[in-house]
């Protein structure tokens, strides 16, 4: 690469797309964002009442199906 490449390159202005791709992180980042938001989601449910309620009974009907087959 020579140095009028390099400048050119260097010197050149982004478009919109490639400056909200840049703020918005990419959708790795908006993955990221979303799993973060669902585990929180579900430790909340399952420190509730009604998740602790569901997760017994849950486990209950594991525990039968285990001892059966």
């Amino acid at each position: 690469m020579n140095h009028s490449m390099t400048d050119d390159f260097a010197s050149r202005e982004l478009s919109i797309e490639e400056l909200e791709a840049i703020a918005a992180g990419g959708w790795f980042s908006s993955a990221v964002h979303w799993v973060k938001k669902e585990v929180t989601a579900a430790v909340h449910w399952a420190e509730s009442p009604k998740g602790q309620s569901e997760l017994s009974a849950a486990g209950t009907v594991f525990g039968i199906l285990r001892a059966i087959f």
